[in-house]
């Protein structure tokens, strides 16, 4: 499967550097569910027995496993669209300002999932679920008194927590990647193309950055009665340009 990460030119420059991508914590996310995440503690949840400190101990451990949780947002392929090829988000997540105040457009990583080397423990991953009424957890379920509860709540609840989205992200088409604690992903043998629009200084930039031009694409615009991006390889086109 392929997957792509639209960034920044600068942050391209990083990311090219390290050969990571690096994951991140959902309060810097523009969805505003994801920023301020919530439990519903309902009547009936734990029996009426339960040791309120008890609880509220859980309630705080529920709370600390979500925030050490960080995330790699990526987009797939479209059904009648290639994942690179999104209108939306090249102008939502490939433009950025630099120094001298301008706008510039940056740079679309196309990875080969299967080639992603994955963090080995307290890791989950897939498409993003988007619903019309996004429901809130409940806090039930787990035995709040177990050491660890707070860690078995998070995983008996992960779907709900790193992979539903209300339905107005929809078109984002999100893949995520979920890891506990700070850290990064290898991308070192994954990376099968990076596009850049055609005569932007991203381009200008990937070129001078990568020196494996076949995996180079710059994207224009083209179609006789619909616009789309139109994918053009660098090596290919360098090679016809010096032939003819």
């Amino acid at each position: 499967m392929k997957l792509y990460h639209y960034t920044s030119i600068a942050s391209f420059e990083m990311i090219w550097e390290n050969k990571s991508l690096k994951f991140s914590v959902s309060k810097t996310t523009n969805d505003i569910f994801e920023r301020n995440k919530s439990l519903r503690l309902t009547k009936g949840s734990f029996p009426s027995t339960q040791d309120a400190d008890v609880i509220r101990s859980f309630f705080d451990a529920v709370f600390q496993e979500i925030e050490s949780y960080r995330q790699i947002s990526l987009t797939k392929d479209y059904l009648d669209l290639k994942g690179y090829a999104s209108p939306m988000m090249w102008g939502q997540y490939a433009r950025s300002k630099v120094q001298d105040n301008k706008w510039y457009d940056g740079v679309c990583l196309e990875l080969d999932s299967s080639k992603l080397i994955r963090p080995q423990e307290h890791f989950y991953e897939g498409e993003v679920c988007y619903k019309t009424d996004v429901p809130m957890p409940c806090l039930e379920g787990i035995n709040p008194s177990l050491s660890n509860a707070g860690e078995l709540y998070v995983s008996k609840n992960q779907k709900l927590l790193f992979f539903t989205k209300h339905k107005h992200w929809e078109n984002e088409n999100e893949y995520r990647l979920v890891c506990k604690g700070t850290g990064y992903l290898d991308i070192s043998n994954a990376v099968t193309g990076i596009y850049a629009l055609e005569d932007s200084y991203a381009l200008t930039r990937v070129c001078e950055l990568v020196d494996n031009k076949s995996l180079v694409f710059f994207l224009s615009l083209g179609g006789a009665d619909n616009l789309h991006l139109v994918p053009t390889n660098l090596k290919l086109y360098n090679n016809f340009i010096n032939y003819i």
